[in-house]
């Protein structure tokens, strides 16, 4: 065989094998890791749907919004979590309007990760409200 075959033959095995490397990785990559890893897996995880709802948010008029999540981690497994959301437009809102968005924020964190068996998460959201901003009138 000519070189140019052989080295063809083998440039061809290398990306096979990398391809199926690549499967492999984003196969596993998708499941909810056990052990230590966990905690990198759901923060990981958190990190995500925050900026999913900040993407939300922009998408809705409220752009650069301050978001912030907190989570607290009971001894049995529960994971509760707070958003805490912070924009002028909200603190002008009517109490009414913001549960609205409350309940579409909550719509949006339905199919997070603790749905898996076994394990329990809530939401919840607070609107942080300004009454009076620095150099308004």
């Amino acid at each position: 065989m000519k070189r140019t075959t052989v080295c063809f033959i083998i440039l061809t095995l290398l990306f096979v094998c990398a391809a199926a490397l690549c499967a492999a990785c984003t196969a596993r990559g998708q499941e909810a890791p056990a052990g230590g890893e966990e905690e990198n897996w759901y923060r990981e995880q958190e990190t995500l749907l925050t900026a999913d709802v900040r993407e939300y948010l922009d998408g809705e008029g409220f752009r650069d919004s301050g978001v912030s999540l907190t989570r607290v981690v009971s001894p049995e497994g529960t994971r509760s979590y707070t958003f805490t959301i912070h924009h002028r437009r909200i603190d002008r809102m009517a109490e009414r309007g913001r549960r609205n968005l409350e309940a579409e924020l909550a719509a949006l964190t339905e199919d997070f990760v603790c749905d898996a068996p076994g394990e329990d998460c809530e939401f919840s959201y607070e609107f942080l409200i300004v009454e009076e901003y620095p150099g308004s009138l």
